[in-house]
């Protein structure tokens, strides 16, 4: 069932199939009526920003993906670096990214002003 026919389906529910199957030219009005209503729906939808209210997402740097400043020694036994070199990250890091209008789980004060700045968009439409 896509968006057209749950709409034709809703009309016909409350017209009755008798009123609208009483003539080829009401099916096809109908008809036309549920496609214009499809398509007014999907363009409003398409247009509109929607913002994410909540989100959590995994967070994962690979070995070697990151070069931070060391401020001290750093295991294993055998590598030891001078406070101020640089270095790579010798395991995975793993964290969130966060957005949410009611908790702060990350302690950014960033978050809670993400929510305003996020959006998201309706790329295409599945009418199954």
């Amino acid at each position: 069932m896509g968006l057209k026919s749950d709409i034709y389906d809703a009309f016909v529910k409350n017209l009755g199939a008798d009123n609208v199957d009483a003539t080829a030219k009401g099916q096809k009005k109908i008809d036309d009526l549920a496609e214009d209503l499809r398509n007014a729906i999907i363009n409003f939808i398409v247009k509109q920003d929607f913002n994410i209210t909540e989100m959590e997402a995994p967070i994962n740097f690979l070995p070697g993906k990151i070069s931070t400043i060391v401020t001290g020694p750093v295991a294993p036994p055998n590598l030891t670096l001078l406070p101020g070199a640089s270095g790579k990250n010798i395991l995975p890091i793993t964290s969130i990214a966060q957005i949410s209008e009611t908790s702060n789980k990350i302690q950014d004060g960033r978050v809670p002003g993400a929510v305003r700045k996020s959006k998201v968009k309706l790329i295409s439409v599945k009418d199954a």
